[in-house]
């Protein structure tokens, strides 16, 4: 999709095959797209509950290529000028940045650093407090994928040899989604 075709990927779409790039200002590019690096399976969340506390339980589908998860939630407390912000990062950061395309060794590092939370995660709670503070936030959700880095020619196994490259291409995977934070809501692709 673009500004001049509106027209959405169809949910059965595939990025697997072969591949070419033609411009009137660059070499031919050619290269393939294996089954690992093909769309990432979309965001499926169960229908939110609220907890015992006044949290929000937020549950979703493993996503089988993610290589780690974060949510972010922000809502205005009512009444008020004050915004308030919740990130499932078990240390304070707000999290701005990560809903861009991050590589997989530093999701492996936020996952470590307890920002990311691991792809065997399901499952997390907003709490109480931030539930009641919000009054109907809106949370956003990324699950990151793999990377695939291609270059032409291949660099040679002698250092020694002189490399010039004519092309890269960079394919980048995630999966995102969003909805308001309220219970009932969920319950599918977000």
């Amino acid at each position: 999709p673009n500004p001049e075709d509106t027209k959405s990927v169809p949910a059965n779409a595939s990025l697997r095959g072969d591949h070419i790039v033609k411009g009137n200002y660059s070499p031919e590019i050619r290269f393939p797209i294996g089954e690992r690096h093909d769309f990432m399976a979309p965001v499926s969340f169960a229908p939110l509950q609220k907890t015992a506390s006044g949290g929000m339980s937020v549950q979703w589908k493993p996503i089988s290529m993610a290589t780690g998860y974060f949510a972010f939630a922000i809502g205005a407390t009512q009444g008020t000028e004050d915004v308030v912000l919740w990130s499932s990062s078990e240390v304070a950061d707000t999290g701005g940045a990560l809903f861009n395309y991050i590589p997989p060794g530093e999701v492996a590092r936020l996952i470590r650093d307890k920002v990311v939370m691991p792809p065997q995660t399901t499952e997390g709670t907003v709490p109480g407090q931030v539930v009641k503070e919000m009054g109907t936030p809106f949370l956003r959700f990324i699950g990151y994928g793999d990377e695939l880095n291609l270059v032409h020619p291949p660099r040679p196994q002698d250092p020694t040899q002189p490399w010039e490259q004519s092309w890269a291409v960079k394919v980048r995977l995630r999966s995102t989604a969003g909805l308001m934070l309220a219970e009932g809501m969920g319950g599918g692709h977000g």
